[in-house]
């Protein structure tokens, strides 16, 4: 537990009230007077410290008071400034499963946290898909001998606005003001995306996982882009004037401000994004590659890691009943246009959706193959990306060829099952949307006409060294011009390469 000690004895002060009663027993109250510092809300008993970065321990005092801060048997002191922020900067160290004490001193004040373990920190961001709880998930329960990873620590940031950006942020209430162990009914009120990815990534990488969850459901891109970014790219002018009322989920800088800048000094490992679902229903979508990459950018400069890695869900089926017919299948590919800056991953689910519930049951398929994205970056486990459209040849006989990156191994069908409706255990709905796996479906084909037509497929494996690729035809378009593969807001295909990956959307003729 977080420990306040004080050696001075506070007087009492006794009240007497008079009033039109014959008589008041008088009451004693004790007042304390604010301690010199304080430490940054996310330094709590049972944190996770990123392993192989220099520690930073940060917060606010009372300018030129000096601090002793010590973990284990490292200590350092700071001097707090003028501007009354204070941070020491402590060695690196290795991942450990050996529980720390943390203290901060001045003269007879001190704060204690407890339990600190050494591993990865990961901070996963984005709209309601990200923050999305367990609780929420009845169709797929965590049953009870799920529930005992101690080595998991998740800590959610309560949710705040904010015209200017923040020094600090607190931890969400239903968190008592701590991380949480992976273990127990607490486990209900974890992001389960974020239970899902931390506690697979910790079995596999075998060091302690903590999760940072700063989202916010319904909310659009702008709102987590900085004021400066959003400039940057035109977005907003410069005279741009924060709102006096705010709404959470489309003021711009509103949600980057309160709950990202704090984080700044913070080190982590990288983070875990879903979010888009907002910006199809609501915005521009093709605007959304230009944001997506800003952010990522501004982002990395925040936290001062240049390649920090940043790991994304690419949107799941939905029927998106608000949505124009292609904005969903339109932000996809611009969800994959953001893969060509460095350090970033995608994670593929379009065997993941459900037709009317835009909050899918399933969050352990997207959860685990961002672990295992994140195991990659460690060289562990086989190659976690989803194969992309790469080229297209089209030969005289009519017949298309379609080749993709990410699909050394060979490429193959897989049976997809997706529900139609809500609150029912993923592919168990007697009503679901199914492609089996003996039919490639997805594909269709479009001649110079501009019409759009399903298109038969195979996969052709020629050996000797060369690559496997998607054959696609139709009789009803002899001369083809382009090829795309599920395109819709909600599309059934089933193509994966060998790792068992699904491959992404495409159009051949952007």
């Amino acid at each position: 537990m977080k420990t306040y000690k004080h050696c001075m004895l506070l007087p009492l002060i006794f009240l007497c009230i008079s009033g039109q009663m014959n008589s008041q027993t008088a009451s004693a109250q004790s007042h304390k007077s604010p301690m010199a510092f304080e430490l940054h809300p996310l330094f709590a008993d049972n944190m996770v410290l990123q392993r192989d970065q220099p520690i930073r321990i940060f917060g606010t005092g009372s300018p030129h008071i000096t601090l002793t801060v010590t973990l284990g048997e490292d200590s350092a002191t700071a001097k707090v400034g003028s501007n009354g922020e204070w941070l020491v900067e402590l060695p690196a160290r290795a991942a450990s499963y050996l529980s720390l004490d943390m203290k901060v001193a001045h003269q007879s004040e001190s704060i204690v946290i407890e339990n600190i373990l050494i591993g990865d920190v990961w901070l996963g961001s984005g709209q309601s898909n990200m923050v999305w709880k367990i609780e929420k998930t009845p169709a797929v329960p965590v049953v009870p001998e799920n529930r005992n990873h101690p080595y998991l620590r998740m800590a959610s940031i309560a949710i705040e606005t904010s015209s200017e950006p923040l020094d600090s942020a607190a931890i969400a209430d239903e968190f008592n003001g701590k991380w949480q162990l992976g273990t127990g009914d607490i486990i209900d009120q974890f992001s389960a995306l974020g239970f899902y990815f931390g506690t697979y990534l910790q079995r596999n990488l075998d060091v302690p996982v903590g999760v940072i969850i700063s989202g916010r459901g319904g909310a659009l891109i702008e709102c987590w882009c900085s004021l400066d970014t959003l400039m940057g790219i035109g977005v907003l002018d410069a005279d741009f004037t924060f709102p006096t009322r705010v709404d959470q989920r489309r003021t711009p800088t509103a949600l980057y401000n309160a709950m990202i800048h704090p984080l700044r000094k913070f080190p982590i490992k990288g983070v875990i994004w879903y979010q888009g679902e907002a910006n199809a229903n609501r915005g521009d979508p093709t605007e959304y590659s230009k944001l997506f990459q800003a952010l990522i950018s501004s982002w990395r400069n925040l936290f001062g890691q240049a390649e920090m890695p940043f790991l994304f869900v690419q949107l799941p089926p939905f029927h998106a009943r608000y949505a124009p017919p292609d904005n969903w299948p339109i932000l996809r590919e611009q969800q994959a246009d953001s893969l060509q800056l460095p350090y970033t991953e995608m994670v593929v689910i379009t065997d993941a959706g459900e037709y009317e519930d835009i909050h899918p049951q399933d969050k352990r398929t997207p959860g685990e193959r961002l672990a295992r994205l994140a195991l990659n970056l460690e060289g562990i486990g086989n190659p976690a990306r989803s194969p992309l459209f790469e080229r297209l040849v089209i030969r005289q006989d009519g017949r298309c060829e379609i080749y993709f990156t990410n699909a050394q191994s060979g490429l193959k069908t897989q049976r997809v099952a997706m529900n139609r409706r809500p609150n029912i255990a993923p592919g168990q709905d007697l009503q679901a949307f199914v492609a089996e796996a003996e039919i490639l479906q997805g594909f269709e084909i479009r001649g110079a006409d501009g019409n759009w037509t399903w298109a038969r497929a195979n996969i052709h494996s020629p050996g000797n060294g060369l690559p496997d690729y998607v054959e696609v035809w139709s009789p009803e378009v002899p001369d083809p011009v382009a090829v795309r593969y599920g395109w819709a807001n909600f599309p059934l295909c089933n193509l994966y390469n060998r790792e068992g990956q699904p491959a992404s959307p495409f159009r051949s003729d952007r």
